[in-house]
């Protein structure tokens, strides 16, 4: 079977892209209709059992499309785990990537339409997602005309100092890993305040301390670089796609 991994943010459109290719031969893994159907439950309700037998399915699904000459397999998913990327080069089966070209105001539109429970979880999760993809590593980083302005006016450079004080002038990642990196408190440049969420999609925020925080240049970049780790956000029902 060809292969085709459809994936894009919540409210991107996926499931809708998929149902409109669909033809008699084709199969589709969509991890949330699945998890409704076999917990009975409300649509996107995390259930750790039922996590781990969806991945079972679908690896066991991969394998059927393999040896399988007829129609096209579907994988529907929010994020493209380094996990289905191994499994699919170990298996030497060639895949087909479509990413959803729709804008992160469309999807918060399509959300804020729903009546979904758990719509500021889904918010969190949009915003994580366009975080993710249109990161690059800082030193490529295009900083618009406006967001320059914020960065040079005297109320961030104000909130910036209150930041390094009550941070003790200290690089708060480092310390979460038992390190304490020291500086000379009058030269500041080894030193960063960054925007746990990022001030693009966040500008509500961009003087809450409680989303600021004090970075050494060296965390600062690796936080920025593509790779995006996943800092100061608690763990949901989505960030099982990094580990499948």
């Amino acid at each position: 079977m060809k292969l085709v991994i459809v994936y894009g943010s919540p409210m991107s459109g996926k499931t809708t892209y998929v149902n409109e290719q669909l033809t008699n031969e084709d199969i589709v893994y969509d991890y949330d209709a699945l998890a409704k159907t076999i917990t009975n439950s409300e649509y996107q309700q995390y259930n750790d059992n039922a996590h781990e037998l969806l991945l079972t399915i679908r690896d066991s699904m991969i394998d059927y499309a393999k040896w399988n000459d007829k129609g096209t397999m579907y994988i529907i998913t929010t994020f493209l785990s380094k996990v289905i990327l191994n499994r699919l080069k170990t298996l030497s089966i060639e895949a087909k990537y479509i990413k959803m070209d729709v804008d992160i105001n469309t999807c918060l539109k399509r959300l804020y339409e729903t009546d979904r429970h758990d719509a500021h979880e889904v918010e969190e999760v949009i915003h994580d997602w366009y975080a993710r993809h249109d990161n690059k590593p800082a030193s490529d980083r295009v900083v618009d005309k406006e967001t320059m302005r914020f960065y040079k006016s005297k109320a961030c450079r104000d909130t910036r100092l209150q930041v390094l004080k009550r941070d003790n002038y200290e690089c708060q990642h480092c310390k979460e890993q038992g390190k304490v990196t020291t500086i000379d408190k009058s030269k500041h440049k080894s030193l960063d305040v960054d925007h746990i969420k990022e001030l693009d999609t966040h500008p509500n925020l961009a003087y809450d301390m409680d989303n600021l925080v004090t970075l050494c240049v060296s965390c600062h970049n690796r936080k920025h670089n593509r790779s995006y780790n996943r800092w100061n956000r608690k763990p949901n029902k989505w960030d099982g796609d990094e580990k499948w």
